[in-house]
């Protein structure tokens, strides 16, 4: 597969490094991604699979700052992932079983969904009052239902991931994101192949996706965020999910 423009990679590139710094910000980088492959020319199935390659970079170097900075939960990870990843590993396989035809609408239609989410529910990703919970059952049910949607569609997921592990676990935000990193990592290696399996990786521009997602990781993790800065990625990550989502859903 080729794609539409010459400057296409480098343009997949900058798409890589925005979406990484968003992701460390607000959350919702595929968003950027997804719609950028799609207007190269990228099949739905294949830009779904390729965005993963650029996240395994994205979310090591993240997991790797987290832990050197002393902000990583292991346990916390390492007791949430088994759920997780084998609801990431269904929904990968569903993902690579839909037609193309199927595919686009539904992430158009998803893309809407979150955009009212943002706006409708803004501080659904707060932290609550008391210390993180210890985990149980229906937590396990909740990270595999979450998990599910990562491994189908992947775009987004930081947001119910974060709205999971700091609503419904309990974890203060930054600690949650750390531990956010890790899980999108430990299922993103164990959903990939399944999307490689099924020859919906665009290699080329999976190379320049993880490159420019691992430099976006790089200064996303490091950027000071200003008081309100969170809150304007918001609104650029809204619009930017509402209008592809348009496109998406009803063209």
């Amino acid at each position: 597969m080729k794609l539409a423009l010459p400057l296409a990679l480098p343009l997949v590139g900058l798409a890589g490094v925005a979406a990484s710094i968003v992701n460390s910000m607000a959350g919702g980088g595929g968003f950027i991604v997804l719609p950028t492959l799609l207007g190269l020319g990228v099949g739905p199935g294949v830009a779904n699979g390729t965005f993963r390659v650029g996240l395994v970079l994205q979310n090591l170097s993240g997991m790797i700052t987290f832990w050197r900075r002393d902000m990583l939960d292991g346990r916390m990870a390492a007791r949430l992932s088994p759920a997780i990843a084998l609801g990431a590993v269904g929904g990968a396989y569903a993902a690579t079983h839909i037609p193309g035809r199927l595919l686009k609408p539904i992430f158009g239609w998803v893309f809407i969904a979150w955009a009212i989410v943002l706006v409708v529910f803004p501080k659904s990703f707060e932290a609550p009052a008391g210390g993180p919970r210890k985990p149980t059952w229906w937590h396990d049910l909740l990270g595999a239902a979450v998990g599910g949607y990562g491994g189908f569609l992947q775009a987004g997921v930081g947001l119910p991931l974060v709205a999971f592990l700091v609503g419904a676990v309990g974890m203060p935000p930054v600690r949650g994101n750390a531990v956010k990193m890790t899980l999108v990592l430990v299922y993103t290696l164990l959903a990939l192949p399944l999307f490689i399996a099924a020859r919906q990786v665009h290699w080329p521009a999976g190379g320049a996706l993880a490159v420019g997602m691992l430099l976006g990781a790089y200064i996303g993790v490091r950027l000071q965020v200003r008081e309100g800065g969170a809150r304007l990625v918001r609104w650029v990550v809204f619009f930017a999910v509402l209008g592809s989502g348009v496109v998406m859903a009803l063209l």
